[in-house]
């Protein structure tokens, strides 16, 4: 059974396409390629019993074409304050529901960096 998480705070979105990004519809982005940043600070989450309290996150990706066609690389950035379990924690919540865009990082990438 999968773990229960929940996230409440901010989220800071940039990419090349125009407003509204197509990657979040599958469609080909507005530029022909994907460049994209996620930034998340959470105020208050958790993961199963672990907390993700004032942590930061970030993702910061790079396609030659739409997300869904592959072939991208992610960099990954998990705030230096957390603990092992947090970061396992982090990890966890990549893999879990989230915007379009994010959902297919580790799924489209070919590399983590």
């Amino acid at each position: 059974m999968a773990e229960r998480w929940h996230l409440n705070g901010q989220v800071l979105v940039a990419c090349n396409c125009d407003w509204g990004c197509p990657c979040n519809f599958n469609a080909r982005p507005t530029k022909g390629k994907c460049e994209g940043g996620w930034t998340w600070h959470v105020d208050e989450g958790a993961y199963g019993d672990v907390t993700l309290d004032d942590l930061n996150f970030s993702v910061y990706v790079n396609w030659p074409g739409a997300i869904h066609e592959g072939n991208g690389e992610a960099l990954i950035l998990i705030d230096e304050r957390a603990d092992a379990r947090q970061r396992a924690a982090a990890g966890h919540h990549r893999q879990a529901r989230r915007p379009r865009c994010v959902d297919s990082v580790p799924r489209f990438s070919r590399h983590r960096l």
